[in-house]
C-alpha cells in the first residue's frame, strides 16, 4: 500500500526486543569483550520484560523517565537504574544511527540537581601519595608509585613488560591489559592503546624493573587487589 500512495515501502515493525538482539549483534561484531556483552545482556533482558512490545519510535522522555522510576521502584539501586536507563538510550542510538527512529529522545528530569557548593575534584598533594604508596603491599611501592605518576590502570601496569619501556625516547605504550593470573588482553576501547610521556622519575623506576626482568616477561608478574 506504501509503495501504491508514492510514500515508499511501509517499514518492518521493528520492537524493542528485536532491536535489543540487534544491538547485541553490533556489539558482538564489534568485537566487544565477553564480559561487556554478558553485562548488556543483562541489560537488555530488563528492558525487554518491561518494554518489549513497544516499538522504538514510542519511547519518549517521558518514557524514560517513567521506566527508571520503575526499576527503582522494583528495588534496583539508582545506580543500577541509571545504567539501564543508559543502556535503553544507547539501543535508541543506535537505532538512529541505523535509520529506525528519526531522533533519539532525552529523558526528561522532573528536578535539576546542583552540585553542594564547596564540593571539588582536587589532586592528591605529594604527602597524600606517599601515605598511598606506603600502604601498598611489600613490593609494590615503585608499582603505586608509577601508577599515581602515569595514571596507568592496574590491568595497564600488570601487562608492561620490558618491550613496552621506551626510556630513550621516556615514553611507555599502552597496547594491552592483565587480569588474574597471566591472561593478557586488549584494552577495552581503541582510545586506551596510548603513549605515555614519562616523568624523570617514572623513567627511573620502569628503568629499574627492566633490569630486573628477561625480554618478555612481565615487569610485576604478580597481581594485586584493592
Amino acid at each position: 500500500a506504501g509503495i501504491a500512495d508514492g510514500r515508499g515501502p511501509t517499514p518492518v515493525t521493528l520492537t524493542i526486543r528485536d532491536l535489543g538482539a540487534r544491538w547485541i549483534e553490533a556489539h558482538k561484531a564489534a568485537g566487544r569483550k565477553p564480559r561487556t556483552i554478558e553485562a548488556y545482556g543483562g541489560y537488555v533482558r530488563v528492558i525487554d520484560a518491561a518494554l518489549g512490545d513497544a516499538g522504538p519510535g514510542d519511547i519518549t522522555g517521558h518514557t524514560l523517565r517513567e521506566f527508571r522510576r520503575a526499576q527503582e521502584a522494583a528495588g534496583r539501586s539508582p545506580r543500577y537504574a541509571g545504567f539501564l536507563t543508559g543502556a535503553l538510550t544507547g539501543m535508541l542510538r543506535w537505532a538512529h544511527s541505523e535509520g529506525v527512529i528519526d531522533q533519539v529522545p532525552v529523558e526528561a528530569r522532573g528536578v535539576v540537581h546542583v552540585a553542594p557548593a564547596g564540593v571539588s575534584r582536587r589532586r592528591l598533594s605529594i604527602e597524600e601519595c606517599e601515605r598511598l604508596i606506603a600502604c601498598l603491599p611489600r613490593g609494590w611501592h615503585d608499582a603505586g608509585e608509577v601508577i599515581l605518576l602515569t595514571g596507568l590502570r592496574i590491568g595497564e601496569l600488570l601487562a608492561l613488560t620490558p618491550d613496552s619501556i621506551d626510556t630513550g625516547s621516556r615514553v611507555l605504550h599502552v597496547t594491552a591489559t592483565r587480569g588474574h593470573g597471566s591472561r593478557v588482553g586488549s584494552p577495552k576501547t581503541a582510545s586506551s592503546r596510548r603513549v605515555v610521556h614519562l616523568t624523570p622519575r617514572a623513567c627511573q623506576l620502569l628503568e629499574a624493573r627492566c633490569t630486573l626482568t628477561r625480554p618478555g616477561e612481565f615487569l610485576w608478574p604478580g597481581s594485586v587487589t584493592g
